[in-house]
């Protein structure tokens, strides 16, 4: 063979190559990139979800540009329960984690989770930070992966966070006589005086506009992982200072607000810490400033999208993996029935022109898989137990099941739709409230009420048989 005719060869070859790459890169933009903002303990303290006091004005921008479900609830009110629930799209007692302790993966070692399924897909997908459960403050101190899944990522990022080891102010009000926990349960905050990279969240955003930065023909799932609000409540000084002149009000209480529950609604090692009101108020102010904080993370996600020209072609969904109690009923922390502890933000922004839209119907975070496999045009694996969301995202009429169902790690499950909550803790220990005329979920009506917790008891028990 002559080398003129080895030459053609070899650019004949080189244009195949060439082309293979372009057509892969074309389908590549069509194909959405994913940015996943995954938060850790936040409740509906939100500017757009209606909280007067919080500054948090990326977040509202996000949820102004897309479809933010305002009764979005979690599966379990508790982080790796919860986490392990939405990541694989199956139900807390369908996989048997309701504790901190198990591992998703090592309990199912054949499961595709959310993230696994955009790899086996084609995506490059990475996370930097908390996305399946990792223990705060101390494996994030660590650099520990956690429980983690291996076979989620292409690129699995523990970014360091000096959390307790910065200058700055530090309180805890926490009873410890009535405390087993360390920082991770404690009702802690620090003023943290060092430069913001001092801190995990912000180290979480900087890996992952540095990852939006690497050149790829693939499109991506990105995962940015944040740890607060979770206690300690630590952020900068000035995410502290912009709440100063900020009445914080007291969380609304009424006298014996107990004596109508049953034991097992705030039966827990935090349920009497009696933390006075000048700490409460203190506690709350320093939550809000670890939203404000993690809101700026958030800006600065969305501006590198922007910066990048990849705005247009970016899914970004933004959720919690639960809710938090700050004193209400008296109760701290999580893993309790009650709408504080439950409720978890959730907005998706779709690109290309799908309308922004408040959703009031009722949806669990079980639905962020189907949706995303939905969204992303990916055939999703038989075992989800969640409904796509993408019918309601662009206000088709439907039917819509409308209600979310709560586990407990005691017990207890509830129904929640956007007229009642239904505790049933086994037996005839029944809650149920009016969440139109009592939000706060003050007067149980049980017993007032018998044909209405007969109907919700009848769907819960639909409801697991169906699983």
């Amino acid at each position: 063979m002559s080398v003129q005719v080895i030459g053609w060869m070899g650019a004949f070859m080189c244009l195949l190559t060439a082309c293979k790459l372009e057509r892969e890169k074309a389908s590549a933009i069509q194909a959405p990139n994913v940015l996943l903002i995954y938060v850790d303990d936040l409740n509906n303290r939100l500017g757009y979800y209606g909280d007067t006091i919080a500054i948090t004005p990326h977040i509202d921008k996000l949820a102004d540009n897309g479809v933010a479900f305002l009764n979005s609830y979690s599966q379990q009110p508790l982080c790796n329960p919860s986490r392990s629930s939405m990541l694989s799209g199956m139900r807390p007692s369908s996989l048997g984690i309701n504790s901190l302790g198990q591992n998703l993966r090592a309990s199912f070692p054949d499961i595709v989770t959310l993230p696994q399924a955009f790899r086996e897909a084609g995506y490059f997908t990475a996370r930097a930070g908390k996305v399946f459960h990792q223990g705060v403050p101390d494996a994030i101190a660590w650099q520990s992966a956690g429980a983690d899944d291996p076979k989620a990522w292409d690129k699995a990022i523990d970014v360091p966070g000096f959390e307790l080891n910065s200058n700055g102010h530090y309180y805890n009000a926490t009873p410890w006589r009535k405390h087993p926990s360390g920082a991770g349960g404690a009702v802690a905050w620090l003023w943290a005086e060092k430069s913001d990279d001092r801190q995990h969240d912000y180290n979480v955003a900087t890996t992952i506009i540095e990852l939006m930065k690497e050149e790829r023909t693939a499109p991506f799932f990105l995962a940015a992982g944040f740890i607060r609000p979770h206690v300690p409540l630590v952020a900068p000084k000035r995410f502290f200072e912009l709440y100063d002149e900020i009445e914080i009000p007291l969380p609304p209480s009424v006298p014996d607000d107990r004596l109508d529950m049953p034991a097992e609604a705030y039966h827990s090692w935090a349920a009497n810490f009696d933390i006075s009101e000048e700490d409460t108020r203190e506690a709350i102010r320093a939550y809000y400033a670890c939203i404000s904080f993690v809101d700026e993370q958030v800006g600065r996600l969305l501006n590198a999208l922007e910066e990048k020209g990849l705005a247009d072609d970016t899914i970004v969904v933004f959720v919690s993996d639960h809710g938090y109690q700050l004193g209400a009923h008296g109760l701290w922390f999580k893993n309790y029935l009650f709408h504080e502890s439950v409720v978890a933000p959730l907005i998706i922004k779709v690109p290309h022109g799908m309308p922004s839209r408040k959703e009031k119907r009722v949806v669990e975070l079980l639905d962020v898989y189907p949706t995303l496999m939905s969204l992303a045009g990916i055939k999703p694996p038989s075992h989800l137990e969640g409904q796509s969301l993408l019918p309601l995202m662009r206000g088709e009429p439907m039917d819509w099941k409308d209600f979310a169902l709560i586990e407990s790690k005691r017990g207890g499950k509830a129904i929640y739709t956007q007229a009642w909550s239904f505790m049933d803790w086994g037996g005839e220990d029944y809650e149920l409230y009016d969440l139109q005329n009592d939000p706060f979920q003050f007067h149980n009506v049980a017993a007032q009420k018998q044909q209405i917790v007969s109907q919700l008891k009848e769907l819960l028990n639909q409801v697991q048989h169906e699983k």
